[in-house]
């Protein structure tokens, strides 16, 4: 696509897809090759699972691959501020004198400093070390989950605290599967556990705070497993 349209400005994208999409570690490496030949940006979007969630502070660690632009938000007010950054190489600022961005509510300080004291809090905590420790263990206890009820969930993934689980789908996607997952969703909230509403009909997302322990992952996977149980039965 690039070798044809010959002019693209950019590529946006998450590096780590919201609800723990992988790619294989030569992906980025690859189009970051791409870029670089055509001349386009590379810009990743850390928005949804970036500051630590997956185990590193940005997700373009996990590949070795260093983006034109990062952009964050969401975890970056420690969910009390709503607080976006844009990371930028620095030879992209390349008209300082003009106002190219001027609006009511940008540059506020108090959202700036909130922004800081957010990423210090990871930092001075080590709370993306501490995703990348527990993620492993806790996507081998989901994995174990699935082979347990293999007839309701066909495949889990992720990386760090922000995993998934695909329930089992039928060639013309039925809305049986939607409603097994909408049932395990509904069956984990009765038991006091929030996950993310089914994604596509047949997911489950799970994204786990960075400050969670050990007790309350096993809470957690005892509810999964609860919720899958009455769901088989």
């Amino acid at each position: 696509m690039m070798k044809r349209e010959g002019d693209i400005a950019c590529v946006i994208a998450q590096a780590i897809g919201n609800g723990g999409h992988c790619p294989p570690d030569w992906y980025w490496p690859e189009v970051r090759v791409l870029c670089d030949k055509y001349a386009s940006l590379l810009i990743f979007d850390d928005i949804p699972s970036g500051l630590g969630k997956t185990g590193v502070l940005f997700n373009s660690e996990l590949f070795d691959v260093m983006p034109d632009m990062t952009v964050l938000g969401k975890a970056l007010g420690g969910t009390v501020m709503p607080v976006a950054a844009l990371i930028a190489d620095a030879r992209l600022d390349s008209a300082p004198e003009l106002n190219l961005g001027y609006f009511t509510h940008e540059k506020n300080p108090l959202m700036a400093r909130a922004g800081l004291i957010t990423r210090d809090i990871i930092k001075k905590n080590r709370l993306a070390e501490g995703a990348k420790v527990l993620g492993p263990s806790l996507l081998t206890r989901l994995v174990e989950l699935q082979q347990r009820h293999a007839n309701v969930v066909e495949r889990v993934r992720g990386r760090g605290l922000a995993l998934s689980l695909d329930f089992v789908t039928q060639a013309d996607v039925s809305t049986n599967t939607r409603s097994r997952a909408e049932a395990v969703f509904f069956r984990c909230i009765e038991r006091r556990m929030i996950v993310n509403y089914p994604g596509y009909g047949w997911t489950l997302k799970l994204s786990l705070p960075l400050n969670i322990e050990q007790n309350d992952i096993d809470l957690a996977v005892n509810v999964l497993n609860d919720a899958l149980a009455d769901e088989a039965s």
